[in-house]
């Protein structure tokens, strides 16, 4: 009997635990955890564009030299590019092989992606990340997704105005040359 009651006890303080977790999902998913903990405030904001079917993109930069637009994904694990930005940042030699890896896709079916490292990534015009993993897919959107996102965070999301609000960028100093002098 007391074991029985112990069992129900740990599964409450399990609910409570599950019930803070969603909660502060909920906060960051709404940009109020930075409200709750003192933070400071995003110190850039990238605006995204938004498609008629209400999916967001940003565009960004790999390599220094290859802009693409991007799916801000949050459901997505990886950086993903599609074959045809691939090409084009393979020209830039600023990629390296690193690995093989399982994806899951959207539509639940896994896919063997190669996975490279490409030198530099930068949301928008002044967010710099750094080196990022990249996958590669045959065909569809480039995917912004979680690995690059947590690189940033804490980050939001705005609808209205669609807006990419992010927190630990490198500023590019060399996009304001106003500022470098």
């Amino acid at each position: 009997m007391n074991s029985g009651l112990f069992i129900a006890s740990d599964l409450s303080s399990f609910k409570g635990l599950f019930m803070k977790r969603i909660l502060f999902s909920l906060l960051i998913y709404c940009g109020l955890a930075s409200v709750a903990y003192g933070s400071e405030p995003f110190s850039h904001l990238i605006t995204m564009k938004t498609s008629s079917g209400g999916t967001n993109y940003v565009d960004a930069t790999l390599a220094g030299s290859v802009t693409a637009t991007f799916l801000v994904d949050t459901g997505s694990g990886m950086l993903v590019v599609n074959r045809k930005t691939f090409k084009t940042l393979k020209k830039s030699n600023s990629i390296t092989y690193s690995h093989e890896a399982a994806a899951r896709l959207a539509n639940g079916k896994i896919q063997k992606v190669d996975v490279y490292t490409v030198s530099q990534f930068r949301i928008g015009e002044y967010c710099e990340i750094g080196a990022v993993d990249v996958a590669v897919i045959e065909q569809g959107n480039n995917i912004l997704g979680m690995s690059v996102l947590k690189k940033a965070a804490p980050f939001a999301m705005s609808i209205t105005p669609p807006t990419l609000m992010l927190s630990e960028c490198t500023q590019n100093l060399a996009a304001h040359s106003h500022l470098a002098q």
